[in-house]
């Protein structure tokens, strides 16, 4: 089984905003292949998509909160026995411009709460991720409140369309493995 863990916070007053994105590229994949999420033990909601790729594809949106995604990987770590390569961790980045989604195959947190929560417990940093764009901060924002600000109607249409190529980018990535997804992606600009 493959496992790819969408971040972001639940809960209404978070959906809409950048720190979601994760969650968004999960449930698109969810509604593309018409699965639905259900609670599961790991502090998570889960959806499996079987008989499509390969190899059956968990979809996970951790319900943690995004500063604790790693007791949820840690726990599906836990229970499953996968190795690392058998994961892909979709999370928002500052750092890259928002239009943009990136690949790396390991890699620090860059300052990411989630992505450092996850590191903590898997005790590495040799796993693969998809960092969705959303940069630069806007003037007059800390970096928290520019995460969790509510979108415009305007930039959820923009986001929504950046995730709907993020879902094809992650069906190569399953698919093909990472260099091919990181070859096609991680330079073209997606709107």
């Amino acid at each position: 089984m493959f496992f790819i863990f969408g971040l972001g916070n639940p809960g209404k007053k978070y959906k809409y905003t950048r720190h979601n994105l994760g969650f968004w590229v999960v449930e698109e994949m969810a509604k593309k292949y018409r699965v639905s999420f259900w609670r599961r033990r790991c502090f998570s909601r889960m959806a499996v998509i079987s008989r499509v790729f390969p190899q059956p594809v968990a979809l996970i949106k951790p319900q943690t909160f995004m500063n604790l995604s790693g007791r949820a990987l840690f726990c599906f770590q836990e229970k499953y026995r996968f190795s690392v390569d058998k994961i892909l961790v979709i999370c928002d980045d500052l750092s890259i411009p928002a239009g943009f989604i990136r690949f790396k195959a390991r890699g620090s947190s860059g300052g990411h709460k989630g992505l450092g929560s996850i590191i903590s417990a898997l005790n590495t940093e040799e796993f693969p991720r998809l960092r969705v764009g959303i940069g630069p901060v806007t003037e007059g924002f800390s970096y928290e409140e520019f995460v969790l600000q509510e979108l415009t109607s305007e930039e959820v249409e923009i986001y929504r369309r950046i995730t709907a190529h993020a879902v094809s980018a992650v069906e190569i990535f399953i698919t093909a493995g990472i260099e091919k997804v990181m070859a096609e992606y991680n330079r073209r600009k997606l709107i």
